[in-house]
């Protein structure tokens, strides 16, 4: 029994630290942006202050050395501007290249330009060279309209660098999390979200079907057709041999729209789409022969649903 309470003590520590580096990872990018700012504004306060200071000092130091020289010195002194004396001149560079890295800046957000930061790097940061892989990867599959409007940030053995194309409305994350590299997109507008439906695959459960249909509709972008086809998905797609459940690449393709779900390695495909007519066409297709007879055995078929049709239960509690 002792041993028992240790093992639950220590999932449970292991739990509430995973949870709290899956919080810290959410919100850091938030709160040290908004630490960055203020930290910018003290800092370029102070720095002002400070030149302004320096400067009084400067002149104040300047006629006291004047007052001690002979008048051909002292003529040659004033003759030279107080923006040229030399101590002038080494803080105004130090100022402006304290500015310059205070200052939030954004590489360009390319493919080349990722790859080119990715060879400039040591041998030393394989970490580091994995994570712009990883981001180089998943940007190059991005939609034209998302590579062309997206934010990039990469949070990678101990350095952040940020990438900008466009105004930035789909947020491109690449961290690592649990020892594993995460690339997370975000997507900020219904654009942005519509255009990545071609190239998004979901997770396959009735719960992600609902969750996606609610973000669609948040999203203002679920068309009734393409509300049809979801509600044919979730009510033909239970009734399959959970061998296709686990196992299968769903394309649901209505109304101009198109979504995927996706389980196990992708062995079955399923598609729902609809015609000029109206008409819902659901189809089941597998190479496996025992698939095919655990289909038949369960009662599961291919289907097709008028517009007008009266056996579709198009409203129900669940959608």
């Amino acid at each position: 029994m002792p041993r028992l309470d240790a093992a639950s003590g220590r999932n449970m520590i292991g739990f509430l630290r995973n949870g709290f580096q899956l919080a810290l990872n959410a919100l850091f990018p938030y709160f040290a942006g908004q630490v960055k700012k203020l930290l910018t504004k003290f800092f370029l306060i102070i720095l002002a202050l400070g030149l302004v200071t320096f400067l009084i000092l400067s002149l104040i130091m300047a006629q006291v050395k004047d007052s001690s020289m002979n008048s051909k010195q002292a003529i040659a002194i004033r003759a030279a501007p107080w923006w040229k004396l030399p101590e002038v001149v080494k803080f105004l560079k130090d100022f402006l290249v304290i500015v310059a890295t205070l200052m939030p800046h954004c590489e360009p957000l390319t493919e080349r330009n990722l790859v080119k930061h990715r060879d400039q790097l040591g041998n030393d940061r394989l970490l580091l060279q994995a994570c712009f892989n990883v981001a180089i990867n998943g940007f190059r599959k991005e939609p034209m309209a998302v590579q062309q409007n997206a934010r990039l940030l990469i949070q990678c053995d101990g350095l952040s660098m940020e990438f900008l194309a466009g105004k930035g409305h789909c947020e491109i994350s690449v961290l690592i999390f649990n020892g594993k590299i995460q690339y997370a997109v975000k997507e900020l507008t219904a654009e942005m979200y519509h255009t990545r439906m071609l190239v998004r695959e979901e997770p396959w459960s009735p719960d992600d079907l609902l969750r996606v249909k609610h973000t669609l509709e948040t999203w203002g972008i679920l068309s009734g057709i393409l509300r049809k086809c979801l509600q044919v998905t979730l009510q033909k797609f239970v009734m399959e041999p959970l061998k296709i459940q686990s196992d299968v690449y769903i394309l649901v393709e209505c109304g101009g729209h198109i979504v995927k779900f996706v389980s196990g390695k992708k062995g079955n495909y399923v598609y729902i789409h609809s015609d000029s007519e109206g008409t819902i066409h659901y189809q089941v297709s597998s190479q496996s022969l025992w698939t095919q007879v655990s289909r038949f055995w369960s009662g599961a078929k291919d289907d097709m649903f008028p517009s007008a049709s009266n056996h579709l239960q198009l409203e129900c509690d669940q959608c």
